[in-house]
């Protein structure tokens, strides 16, 4: 798989032309010391387990010896995409026997830890009290011509041309009790910037995520809505309302439900979005 990142010039987020991308060594230590870089860790693996984590190097992401570094992940064509860390460079990297890469103290009353997975990263962010800031940006480097945009449902869809090449799964954020903490997306300036609205009743740690993620069932969405859309197809005209395969198979995936689907999906009609939401595969594709 190459190694090489492709920088969008429209989508680079400032500082990120330049910045290397390092691999850590399995025994970097965190200059807290290994007891921090475990302790914060089990925060992040409580939330998230530990059973999607890639260990074997084969995930395709190579991640920053310090937190204010860049992660360069793969997209589902074959290209790479970078997403720079929120933290200082006086964080460095410690990585745990599970495979989640951490940096403790990464910024004020916060730390931040890395997940490659089989199909993407996670890039987590751990907020200890109320004192801490409630909006991290995620710098985005995207190959050119690529471009994110957000979708109803929370995420972030990056495409190029009619081609996905993978997506930013809707945000969450939980609290030390497993309560969900609001949070949300917004793409602003080359960086894909996350909120996270906790308030001093807030039960901390609160754990936070952006996923990378290549989106297989994405493509497999869009293709089921692709292979119904010709004339001669029941839900043509339904489709082709919504404004063709692409942006009907866009607001699917942005849809929790199938009712969220049928609220969004007016200009089909009822009817029309029923015969949609009929079209093999979708069901079992469209719909997390």
């Amino acid at each position: 798989m190459k190694r090489t990142i492709h920088r969008g010039a429209a989508i680079i987020a400032a500082g990120t032309a330049g910045a290397l991308v390092l691999t850590i060594a399995p025994t970097a230590a965190a200059d807290s010391g290994p007891s921090t870089a475990e302790r914060v860790a089990t925060v992040v693996e409580r939330t998230t387990g530990t059973a999607d984590i890639s260990r074997d190097g084969q995930s395709g992401v190579t991640t920053p010896a310090t937190a204010d570094g860049t992660i360069s992940a793969a997209a589902v064509d074959g290209s790479r995409i970078s997403i720079r860390l929120p933290g200082a460079g006086s964080s460095n990297a410690a990585e745990t026997g599970t495979g989640t890469i951490v940096y403790p103290g990464a910024a004020k009353n916060a730390d931040l830890a890395v997940q490659p997975t089989a199909q993407g990263v996670r890039a987590l962010i751990t907020i200890n009290n109320a004192n801490a800031a409630k909006e991290y940006r995620f710098g985005l480097g995207l190959p050119d011509g690529a471009t994110a945009e957000q979708l109803d449902g929370g995420g972030v869809l990056v495409t190029k041309g009619d081609d996905v090449l993978g997506m930013f799964d809707a945000p969450w954020a939980k609290d030390a009790a497993g309560e969900a903490v609001p949070t949300s997306y917004r793409v602003e300036g080359g960086a894909l910037v996350q909120t996270v609205q906790f308030d001093e009743n807030t039960s901390f740690p609160v754990v936070a995520d952006p996923w990378w993620n290549t989106a297989w069932k994405w493509t497999k969405c869009a293709a089921a809505v692709a292979v119904a859309f010709f004339p001669a197809a029941k839900a043509y005209k339904a489709i082709k309302a919504l404004g063709g395969a692409k942006e009907t198979a866009k607001l699917l995936w942005g849809a929790r439900t199938k009712g969220d689907f049928m609220k969004h999906a007016k200009k089909a009609g009822k009817n029309g979005a029923v015969e949609i939401l009929g079209i093999a595969g979708v069901e079992s594709y469209c719909f997390k």
